[in-house]
């Protein structure tokens, strides 16, 4: 999913770039475009960088929720070690497997 994520926001950048100089091009050749479509291009081109920022933070926000499921899992795994209960270390050992699989689905 991360890279997923990140490609997208990679050809989104692009997309962006590519519509500012579609707009640069318009704004210096007023004949091609109205200076209405001008306008429009850059509003397009302002919704593209803060869809990018979001997509960015929601990865970044991915990313602290990776690294603390790994830690809370290696916790959980202290415990199933130290923990004399059958019954507790089953249950341990489930929420661990359940947060591997979180953990996989998100990378």
């Amino acid at each position: 999913m991360m890279r997923k994520l990140g490609e997208f926001n990679d050809a989104l950048d692009e997309l962006g770039k590519r519509v500012a100089e579609l707009a640069q091009y318009g704004y210096d050749n007023p004949q091609v475009f109205a200076p209405i479509d001008v306008k429009q291009l850059l509003a397009i081109g302002e919704e593209l960088q803060e869809l990018n920022l979001a997509i960015k933070d929601l990865t970044n926000g991915a990313r602290t929720a990776i690294a603390a499921q790994s830690v809370i899992a290696d916790h959980i795994n202290g415990l199933v070690q130290s923990s004399d209960d059958d019954g507790a270390r089953k249950r341990l050992n489930a929420l661990v497997d359940a947060l591997n699989r979180s953990l996989c689905l998100l990378k």
